[in-house]
């Protein structure tokens, strides 16, 4: 009998280990399945959100950044000029359409009407068309420059302000400027100088070239031959202007120089006379450059060089002066650079942009702060791993805490009666203590399926962490996203 009752025993006892290992086993494809889920949302739901949302947001900016960089510089053009806003809308025009042929923005196009306005006078605005005239102008140029803008504008200002172009017909003025544009373009064509270097020289002799009456056409032109004979630039501005200077003195010559002019039968008047041509005045010099000591009295040391180079050109200048005169060198060479295959891609670009730019006009500017609500969406779901990383941490620590207390209360209360079996000699304390641990295995095992709802409900309470996300996070920035859109 006694034999019977340890078989029986023993036998309950394999069964209660087997129970134990059979929860232990749940208990880990439980936690298991947990991070999976964790890792599918974490990494598969929300990484997919974050791409579109960026997409779009990208793709807000992309559509709102002509329309925004173009409302700037024309608030920018109302604060320096006061224009109306018919005449803004004008401008506006203008500006887009001038992107359409250069390729390029249209709020380049306007930055360039400011540097116009500023470097010469911002009445030109009151006359939009001869503001649109000059621009045209600077856009020939800047194919001219590698479509550097700035330089081209810089170029054009300097000659119309050296030479005292009068801003008091705008409409004139621009096509003045057309003008000098093409003798400068010709005459860089013809010659050594390009445009930044006869930007420099006109810098430093315009004014002075003006005062003498030297046409632009034959200042270029001289320009040019300095600019072989070594004088570039600057340099040969200021040699040019030097020269200038001394044949403007006449009869304030040195007494010793118009002694030595006057056996060389040199008329001193002539030299200082507005009615002839820069290279008639140079003509009548000839005789200095077999004296080249009455070269140095006349001009000075650092200057005779100088004029040596333009007495002994003067038929080079005369050359020069009539091939860079009338032209349209610049508009063909212009033209000429536009038809290659990126200046064509430019202009592309340009046209779909004018697209994007009245998208931004349609709206009344409104959709331009898309701009930030597309940056605070892309910022929104860019935190959403940490957010839904920590949340998921902190509750699944609290149900890991609650599913470790209710394991802990198990094998501690089965503990309890196995060791009360174990420490009991009697024969029916022995039984009790294992029938009180069978019994225990017993109620867990028979409230097993109870213990699963407790389990699957902490479950369900992820599935509802994660709802929430969804739902505050994720449907928000939706819904942000198709009103932007829509």
């Amino acid at each position: 009998m006694t034999n019977d009752l340890l078989y029986n025993i023993i036998l309950r006892m394999q069964g209660q280990q087997a129970v134990l290992g059979s929860i232990n086993n749940v208990q880990q494809q439980t936690t298991n399945m947990v991070n999976n889920i964790q890792r599918s949302i974490a990494t598969i739901r929300l990484s997919s959100v974050i791409d579109q949302v960026n997409r779009v947001a990208d793709a807000v900016n992309s559509v709102n950044e002509p329309g925004i960089k173009l409302n700037a510089s024309m608030h920018d053009l109302q604060a320096m000029t006061g224009l109306t806003s018919q005449k803004l809308k004008e401008v506006e025009g203008y500006a887009r359409q001038s992107a359409k042929t250069f390729g390029g923005s249209a709020a380049q196009g306007v930055e360039s009407y400011k540097l116009l306005l500023g470097q010469l006078s911002p009445e030109i605005a009151k006359v939009p068309t001869a503001l649109k005239s000059m621009g045209d102008t600077v856009g020939y140029t800047s194919k001219l420059m590698g479509g550097d803008t700035t330089a081209a504008t810089e170029v054009l200002t300097t000659a119309m302000n050296q030479y005292g172009i009068s801003l008091k017909d705008p409409t004139q003025a621009s096509k003045v400027m057309a003008a000098m544009m093409n003798v400068m373009a010709a005459a860089a064509g013809e010659g050594s100088a390009e445009l930044p270097q006869i930007k420099q020289a006109l810098e430093q002799t315009g004014m002075a070239a003006k005062s003498a009456n030297v046409s632009f056409e034959e200042t270029n032109a001289a320009i040019q031959v300095l600019d072989k004979a070594g004088k570039k630039g600057s340099e040969g501005g200021v040699a040019l202007r030097n020269v200038l200077a001394t044949l403007g003195q006449g009869r304030f010559l040195p007494k010793t120089v118009q002694e030595e002019f006057a056996k060389l039968h040199i008329n001193i008047t002539a030299l200082n006379d507005p009615s002839k041509s820069l290279t008639e005045r140079l003509n009548l010099l000839k005789p200095l450059l077999k004296d080249s000591a009455l070269m140095s009295a006349t001009f000075g040391k650092e200057n005779s060089n100088a004029a040596m180079a333009l007495i002994s050109q003067t038929t080079e200048v005369d050359r020069l002066t009539t091939a860079v005169k009338g032209t349209q060198t610049a508009y063909n060479q212009a033209n000429i650079v536009m038809e290659s295959q990126e200046e064509k891609n430019k202009r592309l670009q340009a046209s779909v942009d004018d697209f994007k730019i009245s998208l931004f006009n349609a709206s009344g500017g409104l959709i331009g702060y898309a701009n930030v609500l597309g940056n605070v969406s892309r910022d929104m779901a860019n935190l959403a791993p940490i957010i839904s990383g920590a949340t998921s941490a902190i509750s699944f620590l609290t149900n890991a805490q609650k599913m470790q207390a209710l394991w802990t209360n198990i094998v501690t209360g089965a503990q309890w009666a196995w060791n009360i079996a174990m420490n009991a000699n009697p024969i029916f304390l022995v039984a009790a203590g294992v029938a009180a641990l069978v019994a225990g295995i017993a109620v867990c095992w028979n409230k097993f399926e109870g213990f699963r709802k407790v389990v699957f409900k902490g479950w369900e309470a992820l599935k509802l962490f994660g709802s929430v996300i969804k739902d505050y996070v994720v449907n928000r920035i939706k819904d942000m996203v198709s009103g932007i859109t829509g």
